[in-house]
Formats: structure tokens, C-alpha cells, sequence
């Protein structure tokens, strides 16, 4: 089927290697995949802040980029949120013959062709709330890291209990935010695992870069990565 990617802002600013895998992942699926050049941010920003006249003039170019997709899918689960259930709020729904996913949900849906090999490694998982609480995606991102073999998923001591970014929350209350990203960075630590993975980038890099300024070795990726790395191609390679 042919997809349009949506890739978000922290993507395209500072994780880049996240959209080529949803690429890669999404071809090897078999999928058409179309990213339009001129897109732009989804308006989270600014609605989370309470400029809602200004988050509308970029939604309404966002919908305008994407009106001829039939599947739009991203990976952040806090971007897909805004689309999926916030757009309304601003007049702007998506028309009900428009499906719209974070990438690994969509992956667990359409995604039966992939096949992953072998990779001797531990994550962690770290339940992003907007993904976990908005689109309910708990099962999904497991089910899928499952299917690589050899591969441990360890769950985190309160797993679901937010990292302390929250977007704007994290400028807002600094010290607050702060304080929950060491609690996230200790419970991590405590599993003696060095990645951790979750449907966020802007968790992944406010949990990177408090165990960079906590001097603890930590590596985090989005789970589309892992699974990217882990892909056999078409002929069956490794």
C-alpha cells in the first residue's frame, strides 16, 4: 500500500537515522512509501502552549502537504497524537478515510513480511505518555522487539511513570522536570541495561542527556532503529 512518512521536527533536526529506518523498515514491508518534501512541524508546539490561532496556520499547511495520503505514519507518538486527537480541537479533524499511525503501530498491523535476525542485546522500555496514555500503545512496540530473535526486553521498575520532558514542561519547570528524568535514569541504571528504547524522541533525548550530565553511560534509540539494525533484506541476508 503506498504510506506517507511524517517525519517530526526532532527527527529531522536531531535524529535523522530514525526516519531512514521507518524508510527501510516500511520498504522492506512492502509498502510505497512517499514523503512529501514540504512538509513541516505538526503544531504541537504551539497548541501545547496555548497559541492555538498559530498552531492552526501550521496545521492547516500540515494537512494541506498530506491531502492526497490515505495512511500517514510517524514516528513520535506525541506528533501522531496531536494528528490523531488534538486536530479536532482546532476544527481541523482528519477525515475518517485518512488512517493514521505512529510507525511501529503501524508496523504491528502491516508488517507481517519483515523478517529479523539474530541480535544478542538488552533494551529497556520506556513507555512514552503520549504513546502509552493517548494512543494506547503498550503491546505494540513489545510484540514487535519480541520478533527479533535472541533479543531481551527488560521492563523498568514503574516503567510508565513520565520522564520529565513533556515538551514545554521540561522549559517551564526545569528543577520539577529534572528531578523525574534522574528518577528515570536510576530505575534505568538499576536494570544493569545500557539502551533504552521508546516511541519518542524527545523522551530518548531528555533521558540521553541527563545520563550524559549525570556521567552514566547510556545509549537510547527509537524502537524503529532496533529493528531497522536487525532486518534481514530481500535476498535473505543478514
Amino acid at each position: 500500500m503506498k504510506v506517507h512518512l511524517f517525519i517530526p521536527c526532532l527527527v529531522n533536526q536531531f535524529t535523522p537515522q530514525v526516519g531512514s529506518a521507518c524508510l527501510k523498515l516500511l520498504r522492506a514491508a512492502g509498502h510505497e512509501v512517499v514523503i512529501p518534501a514540504n512538509q513541516t512541524c505538526c503544531g504541537q508546539p504551539a497548541f501545547n502552549s496555548g497559541y492555538w490561532d498559530e498552531a492552526r496556520d501550521v496545521a492547516q499547511h500540515f494537512q494541506s502537504v498530506f491531502q492526497e495520503a490515505k495512511f500517514i505514519v510517524g514516528p513520535s507518538g506525541s506528533c501522531i497524537s496531536m494528528l490523531k486527537n488534538h486536530y479536532a480541537e482546532l476544527g481541523l479533524a482528519f477525515p475518517d478515510s485518512v488512517r493514521i499511525f505512529e510507525i511501529i503501530e503501524f508496523l504491528s498491523q502491516y508488517g507481517e513480511n519483515l523478517h529479523f535476525k539474530s541480535s544478542h542485546r538488552k533494551v529497556a522500555m520506556h513507555d512514552a505518555c503520549h504513546a502509552l496514555r493517548e494512543l494506547n500503545l503498550y503491546d505494540q512496540p513489545r510484540s514487535m522487539l519480541r520478533r527479533i530473535p535472541d533479543l531481551e526486553l527488560v521492563e523498568l521498575n514503574d516503567g510508565q511513570v513520565c520522564c520529565g520532558f513533556g515538551g514545554t514542561f521540561s522549559v517551564k519547570m526545569p528543577q520539577l522536570s529534572l528531578d523525574m528524568a534522574y528518577e528515570k535514569v536510576w530505575a534505568i541504571q538499576a536494570t544493569g541495561v545500557d539502551t533504552v528504547v521508546s516511541l519518542d524522541g524527545g523522551c530518548l533525548m531528555n533521558i540521553q542527556s541527563t545520563a550524559d550530565g549525570m556521567g552514566i553511560t547510556l545509549h537510547t534509540q527509537h524502537v524503529a532503529e532496533v529493528l531497522a539494525e536487525a532486518l534481514v533484506d530481500e535476498a535473505g541476508q543478514y
